[in-house]
């Protein structure tokens, strides 16, 4: 808006409009700011020793026992291939007896039992070596190399500080009244020689002010030094429009007075449409009503239908015209 005389009246940058700032609380002393402190689970080497192989990295394998030897498919771990059979003595020729002597060689039972063939794939051992694991000895499904990740600091060696919770900050921030506006929101600076920068930004707002208003919309203070601030990085076609339109103004002033005459524009439509519907201004979260500029943000935040977040308890919300 401009005053009268030679002063424009804006937004106050560092608290766009709100006449509050936002001051982060002190970092903590013990992490210092960080929000990590070493680990003392796992003396900050990210891994610890793991339990089920006390640290060996080794179980005994299941499948031998941990013998290393498993019994032999082909014998059954007996060694032999076969069964034991029985035949008749060849020395006693079954009779049990040699000349009334009692047969030495069967004992008198007149029958020998014969031994089946020993197992070649054993050599009539009966076991052989387990194919599953070295010594008895299989790795342990449990960790690598007897080493498991530290449950407390996920590996990094560095859990969350205790004393700000891994925050890196003690307390919460705050809203405080903005220092350079004294809580205003708006600060008036004095347009008596205005250098070729300040001529850019009026010509800049201007040419946001004639695009909105050809496309319907309306632009309060606050939003179109915003959006004014977003066009520092032009593309070809809004650098040539942002030429065009300086090249039609001899000085500053005659600049200032067409940004006038846009902003009566603007406001006229703004006080045609406020007489045609009111805004519900309250946060559902907390209920807190804002003033001055916060409420006209919020007002512009509903004809735009963008979501608004609220300073006092942090709740996104949106907020709709009631007719």
């Amino acid at each position: 808006m401009i005053t009268e005389g030679n002063e424009i009246t804006v937004s106050c940058v560092k608290c766009q409009g709100t006449g509050w700032i936002k001051v982060k609380p002190p970092k903590c002393p013990s992490c210092l700011g960080e929000g990590k402190e070493f680990c003392e689970d796992c003396n900050g080497e990210g891994s610890v020793k793991c339990e089920e192989c006390n640290g060996l990295g080794e179980v005994e394998c299941l499948e031998c026992g941990g013998t290393g030897l498993i019994d032999c498919k082909y014998c059954d771990g007996t060694g032999f291939v076969g069964k034991v059979t029985t035949e008749t003595c060849p020395t006693c020729h079954g009779r049990g007896t040699i000349q009334g002597e009692t047969c030495v060689e069967c004992f008198g039972r007149g029958k020998i039992e014969k031994e089946p063939p020993m197992c070649r794939v054993c050599d009539g051992k009966g076991d052989v070596k387990c194919d599953n694991c070295v010594g008895g000895k299989v790795d342990c499904p449990s960790c690598i190399k007897g080493r498991v990740t530290c449950s407390t600091c996920k590996g990094t060696g560095k859990r969350d500080c205790k004393l700000c919770w891994g925050t890196g900050e003690i307390g919460n921030e705050r809203l405080v009244k903005c220092d350079l506006c004294f809580g205003e929101g708006e600060r008036t600076i004095s347009i008596t020689s205005v250098s070729t920068p300040q001529l850019d930004q009026v010509v800049q707002m201007i040419y946001v002010l004639q695009e909105s208003l050809e496309k319907g919309m309306t632009f309060t203070s606050t939003q179109l030094e915003a959006v004014s601030r977003r066009l520092e990085k032009q593309n070809s076609q809004q650098r040539s429009k942002l030429e065009e339109i300086k090249a039609s103004f001899s000085d500053v002033n005659e600049a200032l007075r067409e940004l006038q005459e846009l902003q009566k524009k603007a406001l006229q439509k703004d006080e045609k449409r406020s007489s045609q519907e009111t805004v519900e201004l309250s946060c559902p979260g907390c209920g807190y009503n804002p003033e001055g500029a916060l409420a006209q943000k919020w007002l512009e935040n509903a004809d735009y239908d963008q979501p608004i977040n609220c300073i006092v308890c942090g709740t996104v919300f949106k907020i709709s015209a009631i007719s």
